[in-house]
């Protein structure tokens, strides 16, 4: 339909809106109308005498006529193309120039302005009074995610089981309230034209008074974005509207999205991505979706074998970061990566990284803890043995890349063996300073956005950028962390507790700094006689040199009876099945994987909130910030004589924890190496070329095959 097009052809209201456009312009004689070959049927190219072009169109409805009226006052300052004229149900646009974003890469300097231009239009709409209120009910979007189910059920798409599971998961996961304002209802690449003056979005008509949430989520799920480029376009997006209503039901939104999505491309009979399908398979089996497409900037390579990625640790104890290591391995797509694991010392958690048959090289066979407290020189010529050690093993294996969890002695052995690619795996603010000189690492990845914004204050002092800073909150396992596999009464017998036990529990290393006397005093604050059940406290955990001192305390206190001390066990679920309430009184902490697991258990929380818990907590217990802050005996108090707030709370912290799946978190980490590979030079073909360290006293290390 290329060329001139007669006036008559485009509608009364078009014409006249033409016509008065014109009529201000000189030469309206020689205007002249064209399809736009960028734009859906009903939409005309105008091209005025002076060369200006603009973009005329009969809208679908009078209502969404009085929504572009209304919302087009809201847009004056946002990059959005101008509405010039409109009447009726007809529109015109100013032509915005340019290519569009499908035709264009992602960087991630420009991801981050696309976030954030959506940021604005959440925060221009969010709460004015041209969009009526500011919430909506949650009940307007059941329907339409049930019929998505049915539709997809009748293709053969998915089955029933599947559309139950994701029924269930939904609900599970819904928030209580929508918040409502501007969005746009097609904010997809192929709408935002880069400009000279940078991206602007177009398709006005298309905006409207919606669900804020679920335009941040089609964009999620929707467009084929790394998860580096999800992190960078989060991070424009927070600059004007708080994403956390998104992320704490990230869940919901993820299902509802793409079964909707997915609906909606088998009714109108357009090719359905397989992936869509995949995801929300994966989500019935209670995981987050890794993101897809064909266009995936950063995607996997074709490689003549999987990437062969290295675990460097300290040591193997039973701690938070090794637990997240453990399961980073074990979640890990075995077709693209081959793991290998190399810590300078072993520790209780050895059998169950032998498990994952894996190639493993250990240092040092001392106790990693009791050196920690005794270092002799012994555990010195070890350590000085071990670096040689470690950088020809590397070297030796082929390492593409390795993920370093805090280990000063992993930067230097990596790059003696050519390393392409190091990422350090950060923990905590106790480790953030470990490895003062950060320059060398391709990415460092943050556990919380507490400690990101710890980073982004010491970027100078760090030798850091604040583009190789990621967000990637650590996974849970949520079917193995589920209280719904457990047998309550049975997991309480095995621990000689009664049905009535009231348990108040922690799991922590027994540390100085970890406070648990704080929490041994606010027990001893609970008086019995208050309780519908006798209190009792477990604290589960390794001795880092503290346990003698918390035993006394607890005698002084006059809870001794009520105190047990359960050794380290890897299989904490089991221990946090027979809880009631899950306390963390740390003085510093990160985001605690213990935390996270109560969470998964759905136990309620009571917290002094150190580091970044208060990022885990809405509702879902008791935040009091502070060190020995005095309402905790009280706060504990009322959660052990309050069933129906524990339950209600514990559900709270179930629903929540779906925003930390393990798949989810270990599929943004395969993202984040492959596309750190992606921008570095393949290694050499003939590896004899390569300077290799000569070996020294290899036989002081253990290599488990």
């Amino acid at each position: 339909m290329a060329g001139e097009v007669s006036l008559e052809s485009l509608g009364v209201d078009l014409i006249n809106l033409i016509k008065r456009l014109g009529s201000s312009l000189s030469g309206v004689e020689r205007l002249t109308t064209q399809p736009s070959k960028h734009q859906r049927r009903g939409s005309w190219k105008l091209t005025l005498a002076d060369g200006r072009i603009f973009k005329g169109r009969r809208l679908e409805s009078h209502d969404r006529m009085v929504a572009v009226t209304q919302l087009s006052k809201l847009l004056h300052a946002l990059p959005f193309s101008r509405v010039v004229a409109q009447q009726g149900e007809a529109l015109i646009e100013e032509w915005i120039p340019g290519a569009g974003l499908d035709t264009l890469p992602l960087t991630l300097e420009l991801v981050e302005q696309v976030g954030g231009i959506l940021g604005s239009v959440a925060q221009a709409g969010q709460g004015n009074p041209l969009l009526g209120k500011s919430h909506r009910r949650l009940i307007t979007r059941w329907p339409k995610l049930n019929q998505a189910f049915q539709e997809l059920e009748q293709a053969g798409l998915i089955g029933a089981d599947i559309a139950a599971k994701l029924q269930s998961r939904a609900r599970a996961n819904a928030p209580e309230r929508l918040q409502a304002g501007l969005l746009h209802l097609d904010f997809q690449p192929r709408n935002i034209v880069m400009t000279p003056q940078g991206p602007k979005v177009v398709d006005n008509e298309l905006l409207d008074s919606g669900i804020l949430d679920l335009d941040l989520a089609r964009t999620w799920y929707l467009w084929p974005m790394s998860a580096a480029q999800q992190s960078r376009f989060l991070r424009g997006y927070e600059r004007f509207r708080s994403p956390q209503s998104f992320l704490l039901h990230e869940r919901f939104w993820a299902i509802y999205t793409l079964a909707c999505a997915a609906a909606y491309h088998q009714r109108i009979g357009g090719a359905l991505d397989t992936g869509l399908i995949e995801a929300l398979e994966n989500l019935a089996k209670g995981e987050l979706p890794r993101v897809w497409g064909a266009s995936l900037a950063g995607s996997v390579q074709a490689r003549p074998e999987p990437i062969r990625l290295a675990f460097l640790c300290d040591y193997l104890a039973i701690g938070g970061q090794e637990r997240i290591c453990l399961n980073l391995l074990r979640g890990l797509d075995r077709s693209r990566f081959a793991p290998y694991l190399y810590a300078f010392r072993g520790g209780a958690l050895v059998p169950e990284f032998k498990e994952l048959g894996i190639p493993i090289l250990i240092g040092s066979t001392r106790d990693p803890l009791k050196a920690q407290n005794d270092w002799t020189l012994l555990d010195k010529e070890e350590k000085e043995a071990y670096r040689d050690t470690l950088a020809t093993a590397l070297a030796r294996d082929r390492i593409d890349a390795a993920l370093v969890f805090a280990w000063r002695d992993g930067i230097p052995a990596a790059q003696r063996a050519g390393v392409r690619v190091v990422i350090e795996k950060l923990d905590g603010p106790g480790l953030l300073g470990k490895i003062v000189d950060k320059s060398s690492f391709d990415r460092v990845v943050c556990e919380s956005a507490t400690l990101r914004d710890e980073l982004l204050g010491r970027l100078g002092e760090l030798g850091l950028e604040e583009e190789r800073i990621e967000l990637i909150y650590p996974g849970i396992d949520l079917t193995h962390f589920d209280p719904a596999r457990f047998n309550r009464d049975e997991e309480r017998a095995k621990l000689g507790l009664k049905g009535d036990d009231l348990v108040v529990g922690t799991v922590s290393r027994l540390i100085a700094g970890k406070n648990i006397d704080q929490l041994i005093k606010a027990f001893a604050h609970v008086n019995p006689a208050e309780c519908p059940g006798t209190p009792k406290l477990l604290i589960l955990g390794p001795d880092g040199g503290a346990q003698r001192n918390l035993e006394a305390m607890a005698a002084d206190q006059g809870v001794s009876e009520r105190t047990r001390f359960l050794p380290p066990s890897y299989d904490v679920a089991t221990i946090l099945a027979v809880l009631d309430v899950f306390a963390m009184t740390s003085a510093s902490e990160g985001l605690p994987t213990a935390i996270l697991e109560a969470l998964a258990m759905g136990l309620p929380i009571l917290t002094t909130g150190a580091g970044s818990i208060p990022e885990v907590m809405l509702d879902n217990g008791f935040l009091l910030p502070g060190f020995g802050h005095p309402g905790l005996g009280q706060r504990l108090t009322t959660l052990l004589c309050d069933q129906e707030m524990r339950t209600e709370m514990g559900l709270k912290s179930r629903a929540f924890s779906a925003r930390f799946a393990l798949r989810h978190s270990i599929g943004r980490y395969e993202d984040l190496i492959t596309e750190c590979l992606n921008e570095k030079p393949a290694r050499a073909e003939n590896q004899q070329e390569r300077p290799l360290v000569v070996l020294q006293q290899i036989d002081k290390a253990f290599l488990i095959a």
